[in-house]
């Protein structure tokens, strides 16, 4: 939160789509539902997986945003 100097984060054991997925879900949870959740991501394959572009489509106030 750049107001709050919050920050949400976690220690995956796995760099996978599964685990990746899980943290967004995460993510949901500890935002207030009226916000929009903005996400910076490199293309890395946990990021970019058919899983997590399906798991994003289904939840619209993330939005994510890939690096070059």
């Amino acid at each position: 939160d750049v107001h709050t100097g919050q920050v949400v984060m976690e220690e995956l054991k796995r760099n996978d789509s599964a685990h990746f997925i899980r943290f967004l879900a995460r993510l949901q949870r500890c935002i207030p539902t009226g916000l929009t959740i903005h996400l910076i991501l490199d293309n890395g394959s946990s990021h970019t997986s058919k899983a997590t572009r399906a798991w994003l489509k289904r939840h619209p106030r993330i939005v994510p945003h890939y690096t070059p």
